[in-house]
């Protein structure tokens, strides 16, 4: 798995991943290691969940000061949706 990633520092390197890792060791570079791997979804997850709790809350906001737009909004959703899934 270490092979199809690669080398810190290196990530615009489009060559084939075998022919990058072997380049990272000959240039005395490691591959990203799963420590790293971790720490990097584990940033990937806490920024996705910051943007959730961000965008629920402008929601939110939003239904709050439109009640009736946003039931419009929903109407015509849920007709749209009901329109196509009745074409197939």
């Amino acid at each position: 798995m270490a092979a199809l990633l690669s080398c810190r520092g290196n990530s615009a390197n489009v060559r084939p991943a075998m022919q990058r890792s072997k380049n990272c060791r000959a240039q005395g570079e490691m591959p990203m290691d799963q420590r790293t791997l971790k720490a990097a979804a584990s940033n990937v997850q806490t920024l996705a969940a910051r943007k959730y709790r961000r965008a629920t809350t402008v929601v939110d906001g939003y239904v709050s000061d439109n009640p009736w737009k946003s039931i419009g909004i929903a109407t015509a959703m849920g007709v749209l949706i009901g329109f196509l899934a009745a074409k197939r």
